[in-house]
């Protein structure tokens, strides 16, 4: 039964099943909170394929052409699950700050890796903004993990 889902969604992320994976199991705020595993468990996965369908369909041709830059994590990951896969490459948040500069509200993320040492930045107008472009500076092997 969920083959039908997860053969749509592993389509959407290109093939890449960690990402496929993280979809499935990350709480999506368009889902009431629960993830998609949940909805199925609650006996939802009719509503939930066709709710996905109509996601994947209005996301073809974004009506902002802005969004067409955006790495592709931004526009198929909220902040809860970017925030996710940050944690699951080994990152974790050292700083977050709002602020404010020149009367508009800003917001700043540092993760660092305790493995390599590393760290990565960034900053924007809200959290999903700033989280993306930490994202879109993940090492190669993180952005496309080995199916």
């Amino acid at each position: 039964m969920i083959d039908e889902l997860a053969a749509l969604i592993l389509k959407f992320f290109d093939g890449d099943t960690a990402k496929k994976d993280l979809w499935l199991i990350a709480k999506n705020p368009l889902l009431g909170g629960i993830s998609p595993v949940e909805m199925i468990q609650a006996g939802r996965y009719d509503k939930l394929l066709k709710w996905a369908k109509e996601q994947i369909a209005e996301n073809q041709a974004p009506d902002d052409p802005s969004k067409e830059n955006r790495p592709i994590t931004a526009a198929k990951l909220d902040l809860s699950a970017m925030l996710k896969w940050l944690r699951c490459c080994g990152y974790t948040v050292a700083v977050h700050n709002d602020y404010y500069l020149k009367d508009q509200l800003r917001t700043f993320w540092l993760f660092t890796h305790r493995a390599t040492g590393t760290f990565l930045k960034g900053e924007g107008s809200t959290d999903e903004w700033a989280v993306n472009d930490v994202m879109s500076q993940l090492p190669e092997k993180y952005r496309e993990p080995s199916k």
